[in-house]
């Protein structure tokens, strides 16, 4: 069963798997009695309408729950700018009083949220978290729920946020199951505040040190360099950047790319300031052009692998 709820019509599609990937489909979708959302003859999901969108979309998943026998296989939470932490409130209590087994995979969009909406209480586990988690995600989610993979668009954690989640699971204290992260900051990444505390060390970017494919990825990366961090039981992450730290066939390393590592291992070794100016935005084009937009988005995405 899937959920799409926290928006202004939530809905619920339960499937059963046939044969391979075929599937049988059922499909609802709520509507608050506004007028807003009225059927069309192609619509592919039965629409319900009712004046408590919250009560009644969790009482209707209770009872499928209850007549099907399924669990709930994945949950979308589109975020938009009507909802705040009041509406959600329910929305997470049934989460955190259903969800006790885990859920395999949660979606976030947060669409044209003007206030931060930051739901840190959570007692629920996912296996995999993506989406575009922005101001909903912070990093006392990101150990509550303990995910195995997390790859995210979007993002407003900070290098302390990031030192902070690292830390925790450093001391084995959260996030045991990690094992994949790929996600941007909302500022440029210094890996000397990130990593403070952590004895992490830097690998050597002249070199091929390992090569790797992600989960949902068939590319077969080549690492450069990345810093390593060793968790309390033995068990070794590298972090760096993704653009920066990483090639692969169709995205070979390029000659600006060993020029920024280079610049990290000054940095980290205490030879150059971290304080590099940040990079313009440009409207013009060309390779140069493309190269300062590469960079400066590059400077705030990482990634982490746990071996």
């Amino acid at each position: 069963m899937d959920l799409s709820a926290f928006s202004d019509c939530s809905q619920i599609m339960l499937y059963t798997r046939q044969m391979g990937w075929n599937r049988k489909y059922w499909r609802l979708r709520f509507h608050p009695l506004t007028g807003y959302g009225m059927p069309y003859k192609d619509d592919d999901y039965y629409q319900v309408y009712m004046k408590n969108s919250c009560e009644n979309f969790v009482f209707l998943v209770d009872h499928l729950q209850d007549v099907f026998e399924v669990k709930i296989g994945a949950l979308e939470l589109v975020v938009r700018e009507e909802m705040n932490v009041e509406k959600m409130k329910p929305y997470v209590e049934w989460m955190n009083e259903n969800l006790k087994q885990g859920v395999e995979r949660m979606d976030i969009e947060a669409l044209y949220c003007r206030n931060p909406i930051k739901c840190s209480s959570v007692n629920f586990k996912v296996d995999v978290l993506t989406g575009n988690g922005e101001e909903w995600l912070a990093t006392e989610t990101m150990k509550s729920i303990d995910p195995i993979r997390m790859d995210l668009r979007e993002t407003h954690l900070s290098n302390l946020d990031m030192n902070q989640f690292l830390r925790s699971w450093k001391e084995g204290t959260s996030n045991g199951r990690i094992q994949e992260i790929r996600l941007p900051l909302k500022e440029r990444v210094k890996w000397r505040t990130m990593l403070e505390g952590l004895d992490a060390e830097l690998g050597d970017f002249r070199r091929t040190r390992k090569t790797f494919r992600f989960t949902n990825d068939n590319q077969l990366y080549q690492l450069h360099g990345g810093f390593d961090i060793t968790r309390a039981d033995g068990r070794m992450a590298t972090i760096g950047h993704h653009g920066y730290n990483l090639s692969h066939e169709d995205n070979p390393w390029q000659q600006f790319e060993i020029e920024e590592c280079a610049r990290i291992s000054r940095v980290w070794n205490l030879e150059e300031s971290d304080e590099e100016e940040e990079i313009e935005k440009g409207g013009g084009q060309g390779y140069i052009e493309w190269i300062k937009r590469y960079r400066r988005e590059e400077g705030r995405n990482i990634f982490m692998i746990v071996w």
